[in-house]
């Protein structure tokens, strides 16, 4: 048989021990929960700024100008081909074959400074329209990045939601633990009063932790508790 005294303090250094068990137990779940959320947010964060970077390199004055340069060249190439199939108009041939010597070289003259002309009309063009096609390409893109960065923040906030539940179920993870701590504690309490009894009253001894008053006491906090009573036998 064991004396109370040493049955409530074996009992409570137990639950002792089991409670701060069970919090460590909790508190290891939920740093691993925070360290998983917060590899998930800096991917995420990762993801974001990858976006945002290649959406702003394509807006830089050197890239702009290279751009706009290349584009330029192709709707150039494209307008002088287009020059070369045209037919010039002679102004002589309403003459026949009597065409005098001034309007031949009037006609061919006209027909130099048109051809010129609309050289210089089609690389301005030119110009102006490889500017409107790189606008409306980094408009398109810029719009697909806001598009996708977006969707990334919905990830982002999606997944600080569910860490809340997370953090929650991780909280719950030492109750076990703690609620078999909370009921040792709780019958080192009652040895401890019987202890305190049996020196009142001239006691001698303690049955032991099957005493009936002792797992009586265990089974109702038990009850309490949720914890099967079978435990405390």
């Amino acid at each position: 048989m064991c004396e109370p005294t040493t049955i409530a303090i074996a009992a409570t250094a137990a639950g002792t021990a089991a409670s701060i068990a069970g919090q460590k137990k909790a508190q290891r779940a939920m740093g691993e929960a925070q360290a998983a959320e917060n590899i998930r947010q800096g991917k995420l964060r990762d993801e974001a700024n990858a976006i945002f970077s290649e959406s702003l390199s394509s807006n830089t004055t050197k890239n702009r100008v290279a751009a706009e340069t290349a584009a330029a060249g192709k709707r150039k190439d494209a307008y002088t081909a287009d020059l070369a199939a045209g037919k010039r108009a002679e102004v002589g041939s309403s003459y026949g074959t009597e065409t005098p010597q001034i309007v031949k070289e009037e006609s061919a003259a006209r027909g130099k400074a048109g051809k010129m002309g609309s050289a210089i009309d089609a690389k301005n063009k030119a110009v102006l329209a490889g500017f409107g096609d790189v606008t409306n390409a980094n408009a398109v893109k810029n719009a697909r990045a806001r598009v996708n960065t977006g969707v990334v923040g919905d990830f982002m906030r999606g997944s600080a939601s569910a860490h809340g539940a997370e953090m929650d179920y991780a909280s719950h993870r030492g109750d076990s633990l703690k609620t078999v701590g909370d009921i040792l504690q709780k019958i080192g309490m009652v040895a401890g009063g019987y202890a305190a009894a049996s020196s009142a009253g001239g006691l001698n001894s303690f049955a032991s932790l099957s005493d009936p008053g002792v797992v009586k006491a265990g089974a109702w906090e038990a009850a309490q508790q949720g914890v099967p009573t079978w435990n405390l036998a």
